[in-house]
């Protein structure tokens, strides 16, 4: 019998921490994730689409495809600014300029217009409120100076 109540702890405690490493891994994200739709310009969604991402600091390379609801998804990715090119046959190819931010799933959706095979569509990114629909995590990222004013023992915040 104490044997049995040994192995219960222990089995008790090996589950505990497992617990506390996941969330000091889930605490600790390094990357950020890029999620969206591609659709034509009646809204329709574009399946088998071709979606490239490339980062404008390394020049890496991602490829994609959309599925059948023209959906695609880049998860782990570095933050930093990065070029989306989409393009589906009989559609005008569009490049979107996009930020990726650590911990955050950045919303890339894209709305293809009809058009021959040499045209492209460049679309820059502007100022919109950022709204978290594609999950439900909440986080900010701190700047070197909201850290620096962070109050400490040693440092009076005010």
């Amino acid at each position: 019998m104490r044997q049995f109540v040994k192995k219960v702890l222990l089995l008790g405690l090996c589950c505990g921490l497992f617990g506390l490493l996941e969330q000091a891994r889930a605490q600790s994200a390094s990357t950020g994730t890029l999620v969206g739709t591609i659709n034509d310009q009646n809204g329709g969604a574009v399946s088998n689409a071709q979606v490239e991402l490339q980062s404008l600091a390394t020049n890496f390379l991602l490829k994609a495809q959309t599925n059948e609801v023209g959906q695609y998804n880049f998860p782990n990715l570095p933050p930093g600014d990065y070029w989306l090119t989409v393009a589906a046959p009989g559609l005008c190819k569009t490049t979107l300029e996009l930020r990726v931010v650590v911990g955050k799933s950045t919303l890339g959706d894209v709305s293809l217009q009809v058009g021959g095979i040499g045209q492209t569509v460049e679309v820059k990114a502007g100022a919109r409120a950022e709204l978290q629909t594609v999950d439900s995590s909440i986080g900010a990222t701190l700047g070197v100076i909201e850290i620096t004013r962070l109050p400490t023992s040693q440092h009076n915040a005010l």
